[in-house]
This record gives structure tokens, C-alpha cells and sequence, in this order.
């Protein structure tokens, strides 16, 4: 059983290839969301963010029906959890890395309103995850009907036998490991316990844990069909739990699908924050109502022109319109200083797994301790500037309110993965993308070449006098200003990308465009624009 790091021979080698390894942590984390502690999701999300975990195994949730998903979800995750049944607290939660989660199969979810019990296949790895909690002085009859519903998974399980993992916390504090032998303790929970190494024995898990998670206590317990490929087991302590947190470090390669590349935005005002309180309307006005649209509008390709009026406008927005905040990358969704306190902890429990010395161990727990102090008193100051931003909002930008808002009752899921017409399933984006666009064009008849016409004005071409054509639709700057008063300041912007407030609020200058003329010179041509602005 290897304890840390310094201890494994085979891990500076695997270093020194430039290998990555998979790590997860497992342990009871005593309320995942409680109403008095929130931060403590919050720090589960960065330390997700930070050391990139292939999945989280928690037990004692304490989740319910009234805690939506978005409240517990993390970024880059998916998330699969068992409540407790007709009572409150227990329950378990097993986030996904989404590189992995597409192609897992949830295998089992119980409770029997004491006992919980979830499995999931994560297919990519050939691996079963199987994680439950069973709460002190638990009546036998339940145990044995959950311990039934195990013993059925691994018996339905294939051949080969997958990598299997059962961890949870068992609280049977009596079992001293790695013997697995028992201690005193009442009738009940031996027989309990020894239905449970029934269990294991028969279907080969093997207990890697050895170091307390409680206490002195080992009750956070891991098995594993497949020593080999557990590097080893590492316990940190932690202010969010009273249970310690059980870090398993793998020998399975890390292997993230390849994401395509960040596409080129092609809305021009995308960059452009038009909801800022630094926008300076009345010079931006008065700047478009100096524009000599005549000059700037030459005659030609209605396309061209298009993109000669949206330049023209955000020449205009440079230095009166603030630009947007790019959204956060992976590695930049925490904070500066909240990254380096976070990066100190973790050295502090590297240290923490070397030393002997009793007295250095309490110095550097005592350190750990006020630094996941600090960061939970920098994530209650972060949540409250979030919320009073967003009530001082209300009026002003309702917009920002109700974004805010929505971060807690909804989630932005990801597509896919999808199948291709091979029968595989794609495994990256630009895969996926490539699937739905086939299925998109597939639905359009193609055109014939001898019916397309090549030259309006000759195809369109008047023969009599007495036909009536249409050459020209006039409209004044006040029919244009009504027009545009119809919108709302939230609406989305049409295929031309112009934001609805940018109209709104510009509606005095962008109205003395000539649009008549703009128009009547392409309907003359037979041109159109091939995007014409449905809804506006």
C-alpha cells in the first residue's frame, strides 16, 4: 500500500515521459449543499477545475427536491445522484468528466430510505463505479436488501470481468484494515460487515485503504478487482467535512478528446458590451448622424453594402461602447489569488503525505486549515458582490439580473455525442458539428442547374406597357423609427448581427439612412440580400 508519491518508483519515470495519469477523490463530504455552508460546492468546483479529476465520488449529500441540478453542478462535469427516499439527509453523487460521461451507462440506483447505492459503466476505461453509503446503526434487513442488489450487478457484470471500484462510506469503525478483521461491536453490524466481505471476497475486491478517514477510524472504504491499476491512496484533511478526503491516484493515461479549435466569431458586435453603463450614447449618436451614408453606401453588391454599414457603425462604437469580458477558460475560471492559495494547500498535503514527524504533521494540517478558511471567506464575499450586483441591476440592466438568475435553475448542455453513418459515435465536437450539419442539408432538394436563373433583370424583363412592375418601395425616417421602437432592448439581434439596444438607442441617427433608395436600387438589379431579417 503506498502512502504518497515519494514512495511509488514507477512515478518519476511516468513523469519523466511526459505521461499523465487519472486521479479521483472519494469520501464523505457531510452536506454537499447546505444552506449555511455553500461555499463548500464552490471549492469543490475549483479544486475540479484544478487538478482535473477523471470523476468525484461523494456519499452523505444530503440532497433533495428542492436543490436544482445548476446549484450542485460543476463546469466540465455530469453529474448522477441517488437521494435518500422518504427521509432527509444520506444520498451519494458521482460527477463525470464530460470527455468520459457521453459514453457511460448508469447501472443502478437505490435507496431504500437508510441505505444508497448507485453504479454507473464508464465504457471508455472498460470500468464500473459502484458507490454507497450506510449510515451508523443501519437495520440489517436494509443492508441485506442493498447488499442483494450489489451482488446481483456483479454477478450480471460481462466476461471479462471490467475494472470494478466500490467505495462509499460503511461506517463499520469495528473492521481493522488491511486484515479486514473485526474488532467488538454489536451483533448487528458484524453480521452486516460480514455479508459485506462475503461480497467482496467472492467477486475478488480487494480493501486499499489504510489510513484513517475519521479519526482514528477507517470507515471510507475503496475496493478494487485490479490492484494494479491503483498507484496509490492519499488522505487529506479539510474544514468541509469531518471525514477526511480520500485522493486515488491511477495508472490509467489521462486521454482527453481533442477539441476542434475556437471558431472565428463571425458577429462583429460580439466584442461589444451595448449594456454597459460606460456607454456614451449621445457621442455615438452624434457621430452616426454625421455619417454621410451616400458616400459610405456605394452603389454595388447589396452584401458588400451590408458589410459596409456594419463597419460603419462599429468605427463609430470604438471608444464610446466598452468591450465584453471574453469568457473564462478552463484555467481561468478562478481567480488570481484564490489559484495560488489553492496551489499552496496542495503542496502543504504533498508535505503532509512525507513526513513522520508528529509535530510537523499538526503545523502543516494548522496551515491547511486557515487557508480553506480563507477560501471560504473568499467565496462568501464573491457570492455576495455577485448578488448585490445583480438586485442593484434589477432596473437598470434587467438583463444581468435574470443571466444571474439563471445560473442557478439552468445548465448549458452540450451536444452529443452523436452517431455517424459508420455506427460510430463522434468524439469530438467538430465531429459532432459535422453530423448535424449532414442531417441539416440532407432535408433540402438540390437545385436544378437548368432552372436557376443567372440574369434577373433579362429573366424579369418587362414586354408590355401595360404590365405593372415593382421598382421601388418608399418608406420615411419616421415609418423606419417605428419600426424599430417595436423591438424589445433584450431581443436577439437578426442575421445582419446588429444588437436590438444599438437600434433602439441609436433609432434618431440610424434612421437617416437611406433605405429606400438602399433598396430601391437592388430590387432594380434583381439583388437581394441572402439573409433577409425575419422577425425585425
Amino acid at each position: 500500500m503506498k502512502i504518497s508519491s515519494a514512495h511509488d518508483p514507477n512515478l518519476g519515470l511516468v513523469q519523466s515521459l511526459g505521461i499523465t495519469l487519472e486521479k479521483f477523490p472519494v469520501g464523505n463530504i457531510r452536506g454537499l449543499y447546505p444552506k449555511a455552508a455553500q461555499s463548500k460546492i464552490s471549492f469543490i468546483r475549483e479544486l475540479a477545475c484544478e487538478e482535473d479529476f477523471m470523476f468525484i465520488a461523494l456519499t452523505e449529500t444530503h440532497l433533495s427536491e428542492g436543490i436544482m441540478e445548476p446549484e450542485i453542478h460543476i463546469r466540465n462535469y455530469t453529474s448522477f445522484w441517488t437521494d435518500r427516499k422518504g427521509r432527509t439527509h444520506g444520498g451519494t453523487i458521482i460527477y463525470l468528466r464530460d470527455d468520459i460521461a457521453p459514453n457511460s451507462i448508469p447501472l443502478l440506483s437505490y435507496s431504500d430510505g437508510q441505505i444508497e447505492l448507485q453504479a454507473i459503466q464508464i465504457q471508455q476505461h472498460n470500468m464500473v463505479i459502484i458507490n454507497c453509503y450506510r449510515p451508523p446503526g443501519s437495520c440489517s434487513r436494509n443492508f441485506s436488501g442493498a447488499m442483494e442488489a450489489l451482488s446481483r450487478l456483479l454477478d450480471s457484470l460481462p466476461v471479462p470481468t471490467p475494472d470494478v471500484i466500490l467505495t462509499g462510506d460503511f461506517n463499520f469503525p469495528f473492521l481493522k484494515w488491511p486484515e479486514g478483521t473485526q474488532t467488538g461491536s454489536t451483533l448487528a453490524d458484524k453480521s452486516q460487515a460480514e455479508l459485506l466481505l462475503s461480497i467482496t471476497n467472492s467477486s475478488f475486491l480487494i480493501q486499499m485503504v489504510s489510513i484513517p478517514t475519521r479519526g482514528n477510524n477507517i470507515l471510507d472504504l475503496f475496493f478494487t478487482n485490479n490492484r494494479d491499476a491503483i498507484n496509490y491512496v492519499s488522505a487529506e484533511r479539510t474544514i468541509f467535512s469531518d471525514h477526511n478526503l480520500l485522493k486515488i491516484h491511477t495508472t490509467y493515461n489521462k486521454s482527453h478528446s481533442p477539441e476542434m479549435a475556437t471558431p472565428t466569431e463571425k458577429n462583429p458586435f460580439s466584442k461589444i458590451n451595448f449594456f454597459s453603463s460606460q456607454v456614451n450614447w449621445d457621442l455615438l449618436n452624434a457621430q452616426l448622424q454625421c455619417t454621410d451614408w451616400v458616400s459610405e453606401l456605394h452603389v454595388g453588391n447589396p452584401e458588400v453594402m451590408l458589410n459596409d454599414f456594419l463597419q460603419t457603425i462599429l468605427r463609430a462604437c470604438e471608444g464610446n461602447v466598452p468591450t465584453r469580458k471574453l469568457p473564462a477558460t478552463r484555467r481561468s475560471q478562478i481567480p488570481r489569488d484564490r489559484k495560488v492559495i489553492m496551489r499552496l494547500r496542495a503542496n502543504l498535503n504533498r508535505q503532509m503525505q512525507t513526513t513522520k514527524s508528529a509535530t510537523r504533521k499538526n503545523s502543516l494540517q494548522a496551515k491547511i486549515s486557515h487557508i480553506e478558511n480563507e477560501l471560504e471567506d473568499s467565496h462568501e464575499k464573491q457570492r455576495d458582490w455577485e448578488e448585490t450586483q445583480a438586485v442593484c441591476n434589477i432596473k437598470a440592466i434587467p438583463k444581468f439580473f435574470f443571466k444571474y438568475c439563471k445560473k442557478f435553475s439552468k445548465i448549458q448542455v452540450k451536444v452529443g455525442p452523436l452517431q455517424a453513418g459508420n455506427g460510430m459515435m463522434s468524439n469530438t465536437s467538430e465531429e459532432t458539428c459535422q453530423i448535424l450539419s449532414q442531417q441539416y442539408n440532407r432535408v433540402f432538394s438540390q437545385s436544378t442547374p437548368a432552372k436557376i436563373v443567372l440574369e434577373p433583370a433579362k429573366f424579369f424583363k418587362v414586354h408590355t406597357q401595360h404590365h405593372l412592375t415593382l421598382v421601388n418601395i418608399p418608406f420615411t425616417k419616421t415609418d423606419v423609427q417605428e419600426a424599430i421602437s417595436e423591438l424589445k432592448i433584450n431581443s436577439a439581434a437578426g442575421p445582419d448581427s446588429v444588437p436590438s439596444i444599438l437600434l433602439l438607442r441609436g433609432k434618431e441617427a440610424l434612421a437617416l439612412l437611406p433605405g429606400h433608395w438602399h433598396y430601391t436600387i437592388n430590387i432594380k438589379r434583381g439583388h437581394h440580400l441572402p439573409n433577409p431579417q425575419r422577425g425585425r
